[in-house]
């Protein structure tokens, strides 16, 4: 019966429930309360102050909360409501037309839309308007200069919101020449408090990535019929006030000057052959090509495995897709760049504006369109290229990258090429990358590298010893005083590989700090008798390897190099973790940190502890970039 619901409405009752995607692919209904949207509104009402008689387009769905305000807004303050035809948000060129003809003041856009708009001729004579408003997406520097480029005179604000929030809680005023690196989602709204906390819920000073918590009276009541849910996502606020704290998966830190920086999902870093990868980083490079005018990088599996970068670009300039190929390159490390590049006319969009990844399309890597094979040793080198990618045909002019090629497929390669006669380096595929190139650079004899000329129980080590490198006598005894038992241990020394050399490099950066390259593992077990099983194989394979008995040794050398021992013990410690900790596994890797010795082999340690209040144990291998690939730890783990 409607009149026996009737009756008087609390600021904490449900104004409406509005259905965002679930990571797992049911939709999860917000309740928003009555309180948390009047907050907002008057909030964006004494900041832009809206004068009665003035237009505010509403061109949003209404399953999307951006439309709430675009709807209350103008008719809680006297202004103009001029709605959008359906469909309409998606036209520029109508959108253009529509804010003139009707005097619009304020129109809000998703980032990427905006961008189109700004593309859009007949945009530049929207200078009617006195304010746009950008939430939804990311905001790009190169959008925001682009803005005021066409619409000098016009105010650009940038929000900040999830739906769990009330639609906005956050909000920065873009400035003209403003040139910062990227653009601030600023400070909190009105009643309204953010935290950026690590793992642990503590505050992260300026200048580190933390995940961003919501407080105050525009907190969402929680998930309809979800209190599972909502537990996960609603959780007590630690700092002295009676209130929940909304988790938001987002990635953020606090500027110098007390603003939040946007530093993507917590959920959307990606793994790339080992190493941790933003897509947002790689666009952000991208979209400062000349000529290209948008950009969205995602990660797609479209291989079980074989996770791979894929640029899709909108071009506003006469270059091809080999420029965009080559800028990637010259600024960004190898494991950054894009497998592929693929263009587009138009980015596509959901119906609220944002970028529709699901409707982006699968790169094509295509081959076999130059010329065929001129020789035999050309003929074998386009059949390895072609047993990598998969191909039934490689053609002479192919280049590897463009085919989709990465550094762990370069390895491939060789092995591939080695099996079938032809000895190759990894540095010369770099250099002559297509079959063609390839084959007139290398040889079809096989490779004799020197033996090991450091006999057992040696009591020293002299220069002649050592055919891979060049070291004088002097610092042959630096090295062999790095190494537990002397020179009797040493079973070999040689240079570092070009990738050792990079990550050595970073590692002397971080001056004994953290070191972003050191890998960790953790792994459960029911019984510490299993663990300890496990920890007895680890040794066994440090025992047999030699890589897993390395260290490098670069203090006092003319160039670093890398030591073989002979014997290398794992080392192993046993942690105790408190009964607080919410996650042991987080908390175990927290404890034991990201600083390691490459002094010392082996390059792995392991440290132990036992679940709190079971008996189940958790071993946490740690191990340096520098003696294993992502492939390596696979097969080994």
């Amino acid at each position: 019966d409607v009149h026996k619901r009737q009756g008087e409405v609390g600021s904490d009752g449900a104004a409406y429930v509005m259905f965002t995607s679930g990571s797992t692919g049911r939709p999860k209904g917000v309740v928003v309360s009555h309180a948390g949207v009047v907050n907002r509104l008057v909030w964006m009402q004494e900041r832009l102050g809206l004068v009665a008689g003035e237009g505010v387009l509403q061109k949003t769905s209404f399953g999307f909360d951006v439309s709430v305000w675009e709807f209350f807004w103008p008719l809680l303050w006297g202004g103009r409501l001029v709605l959008a035809r359906p469909g309409g948000q998606r036209d520029a060129s109508y959108l253009a037309g529509l804010i003139q003809a009707e005097q619009v003041r304020v129109a809000h856009f998703v980032p990427s839309m905006l961008e189109a708009f700004l593309a859009e001729p007949a945009a530049a004579s929207c200078g009617g308007l006195r304010w746009v408003v950008c939430s939804g997406e990311a905001l790009p520097v190169h959008v925001v200069r682009r803005f005021f480029e066409v619409l000098g005179g016009v105010g650009l604000e940038n929000y900040y919101g999830p739906t769990e929030a009330s639609i906005d809680v956050t909000a920065w005023r873009c400035a003209p020449g403003w040139d910062g690196a990227s653009v601030p989602i600023g400070r909190p709204v009105a009643n309204t408090r953010a935290y950026v906390l690590d793992e642990f819920l503590r505050p992260v000073p300026p200048g580190v990535v933390g995940e961003l918590y919501l407080a105050g009276v525009q907190l969402a009541r929680g998930y309809a019929g979800r209190a599972g849910l909502t537990a996960e996502r609603f959780v007590a606020c630690p700092f002295g006030r009676a209130e929940r704290m909304y988790r938001t998966g987002d990635r953020v830190s606090w500027s110098a000057d007390g603003e939040l920086l946007f530093a993507g999902r917590v959920d959307d870093q990606v793994k790339i052959r080992g190493f941790r990868v933003e897509p947002g980083e790689v666009a952000s490079v991208l979209a400062s090509c000349p000529g290209v005018g948008q950009v969205a990088v995602v990660a797609r599996e479209d291989v079980p495995g074989d996770v791979r970068l894929v640029a899709y670009v909108v071009l506003s300039g006469e270059i091809s897709v080999d420029v965009v190929r080559e800028f990637a390159a010259a600024w960004l490390p190898e494991y950054m760049v894009p497998s592929a590049v693929v263009v587009l006319d138009e980015l596509p969009v959901t119906v609220n504006g944002k970028l529709d990844r699901g409707a982006l399309p699968a790169p094509r890597y295509t081959a076999g369109t130059g010329r065929a094979p001129a020789n035999p040793r050309e003929e074998i080198v386009c059949a390895a290229f072609a047993e990598v990618f998969g191909l039934e045909s490689v053609s002479a002019d192919d280049d590897f990258y463009r085919l989709g090629g990465h550094s762990l497929l370069v390895i491939r390669l060789v092995e591939v090429l080695r099996a079938r006669g032809v000895s190759v380096s990894v540095r010369a595929l770099f250099d002559a990358p297509t079959p063609a190139g390839l084959a007139a650079s290398v040889s079809t004899g096989q490779t004799e590298l020197p033996g090991n000329l450091i006999p057992a129980g040696a009591t020293a080590i002299t220069p002649e010893m050592l055919p891979l490198v060049d070291l004088t006598a002097e610092e042959i005894g630096r090295v062999v005083a790095t190494v537990e038992g002397g020179a009797a241990n040493v079973a070999d020394i040689y240079p570092l590989a070009p990738l050792q050399e990079g990550l050595l490099f970073h590692h002397l950066l971080a001056d004994g700090g953290t070191d972003v390259y050191v890998t960790p593992a953790v792994f459960e077990f029911d019984s510490r008798d299993r663990m300890e099983r496990f920890v007895e194989a680890l040794q066994r394979v440090v025992d047999r390897h030699d890589i897993y008995r390395t260290s490098l040794v670069w203090e006092g050398l003319r160039e670093p190099v890398q030591v073989v021992w002979r014997q290398a013990v794992l080392p192993v410690r046993e942690t105790v973790l408190g009964p607080d900790h919410a996650d042991p596994a987080a908390a175990l890797v927290a404890l034991a940190g990201a600083v390691m010795d490459l002094r010392r082999a082996p390059l792995m340690d392991v440290h132990l502890a036992v679940v709190p209040g079971g008996d189940r144990w958790l071993a946490l291998v740690r191990m340096h970039h520098v003696v294993r690939d992502h492939t390596a730890l696979e097969v080994l783990l």
